[in-house]
């Protein structure tokens, strides 16, 4: 199922036939080390098709980014507190960088993600190495919120404006739609 559609990319569901370009995908030591994988070498067709197959949960919902129906790369939240926060990652193959494809679906995901679950922000940690993926972050409307006490990690966010408005305003329901389509 597409999620969202634009004139450069589609974030859809993950399908098993998928599972190739994911273990191709992880080769890639920058990807791996963005995503602080330690674990998981070599990235197997099997971790490939576990992850592929464990996607989308009640807590969870991670997304390929595909560019004209090949993998480029992939997006996702993991809800945490009921799901008030979402903890989003993102990593995008090399040969689709310096595009603004990380910005744009980075956007695109973030509004995805307010329209259809209740969270007041999502966040995003990113490495301070990182320079390419900050300025993406900070592109996308997010703000430095912090660091992760000794480590090499700062955490940036963005809060959903609407929901905290609805909540202060003691409105319940949270908007709902199926899809966001971007033309």
């Amino acid at each position: 199922m597409n999620i969202i559609k634009t004139d450069r990319f589609i974030i859809r569901n993950w399908i098993e036939a998928d599972a190739e370009a994911l273990v191709e995908a992880r080769k890639d030591s920058s990807i791996t080390k963005g995503l602080g994988e330690i674990n998981n070498h070599p990235y197997t067709l099997a971790y490939a098709i576990e992850h592929i197959n464990s996607s989308q949960g009640e807590n969870n919902s991670n997304f390929v980014i595909t560019i004209d129906n090949s993998v480029a790369g992939e997006i996702g939240s993991v809800f945490r507190n009921k799901p008030s926060i979402a903890s989003t990652t993102y990593w995008i193959l090399q040969e689709y960088r310096i595009r603004g494809i990380a910005t744009e679906a980075l956007i695109k995901f973030t509004e995805y993600i307010f329209e259809h679950h209740p969270v007041q922000y999502m966040e995003v940690n990113a490495s301070k190495w990182n320079a390419a993926s900050i300025r993406v972050l900070e592109k996308a409307g997010y703000i430095l919120k912090g660091d992760i006490g000794d480590s090499n990690i700062d955490i940036y966010h963005r809060i959903n404006s609407e929901y905290i408005w609805k909540k202060a305003n003691n409105i319940s329901h949270v908007r709902k739609k199926k899809s966001v389509k971007i033309e």
